[in-house]
């Protein structure tokens, strides 16, 4: 009788991974390198080493894009009421700004008020009236009409301070992502595209826009926007219990920062 033994070697792949984040203000790169050894005796072993580096884009540093820095008196009621539809005292205010030099980025929005809300606010972006010579938001009331980009802020999304140089509420909110609109003009135009899509408030420079801040109010508390100064001097309104649009003196007080 002959015994016959047969031994097989198993072939062993080891593969190791590193990535490395690193934020910077360059593009978006990524580097692969690839090391192989192989060894042949009865076995074989191969080793492959993979280094990937990702290099993430980061802003640029934040600064004032538009101010309009508060004066004391002068503010006008911009609130609407959660609890008690359609109430006279509903009402909105507007005010126009243009941005210069480039496109931008607005990453925080400031504004000042006489008091806290109940519950929140609505901030909103309009574009400007399509008809010639006509400086007005494009906006109709009780109506999506004209926004360009909008976001609805709970208390938990901005910081209220006590202004007593001007006897009012300063409101602070980073802004990460809202709701922009059909209505959004160039050069983000996205007329006849979905109704709305999530993204950051990115505005064209040299166009004309409205921003309008309003006061979620309970029952029949009011809030008001105080006036500013820095702009065209006036500021478009309405109130319902009025049943017209208004210009008035003076801007209203806000500060827009981004990149």
């Amino acid at each position: 009788t002959k015994t016959t033994t047969t031994t097989t070697k198993a072939t062993t792949t080891t593969t190791k991974t590193t990535t490395t984040t690193t934020k910077t203000t360059t593009t978006t790169a990524t580097t692969t390198t690839k090391k192989t050894t192989t060894t042949t005796k009865g076995s074989t072993t191969t080793t492959t080493k993979v280094t990937t580096t990702t290099t993430v884009t980061s802003p640029p540093p934040e600064t004032v894009l538009v101010s309009r820095p508060p004066v004391a008196g002068s503010a006008y009621t911009s609130q609407y009421s959660t609890v008690v539809d359609g109430l006279d005292s509903d009402s909105t205010c507007w005010d126009a700004f243009q941005l210069t030099g480039n496109n931008r980025t607005i990453t925080t929005i400031e504004w000042w008020g006489t008091n806290l809300p109940d519950a929140g606010f609505a901030v909103t972006v309009y574009i400007n009236s399509a008809y010639p010579g006509v400086n007005e938001p494009t906006t109709a009331p009780d109506s999506s009409t004209g926004v360009v980009w909008s976001i609805a802020l709970s208390s938990s999304q901005y910081t209220a301070t006590f202004d007593a140089t001007v006897n009012a509420y300063h409101f602070v909110a980073p802004i990460n992502k809202g709701a922009y609109s059909k209505w959004q003009g160039p050069p983000w135009d996205l007329a006849g595209a979905a109704t709305s899509k999530q993204g950051p408030l990115k505005l064209g420079a040299g166009i004309t826009y409205w921003l309008s801040v309003v006061g979620s109010m309970n029952g029949f508390n009011g809030w008001g926007w105080q006036g500013g100064t820095g702009g065209e001097g006036t500021t478009f309104t309405w109130v319902r219990g009025r049943a017209m649009f208004l210009n008035g003196a003076p801007d209203r007080a806000y500060i827009l920062k981004g990149y």
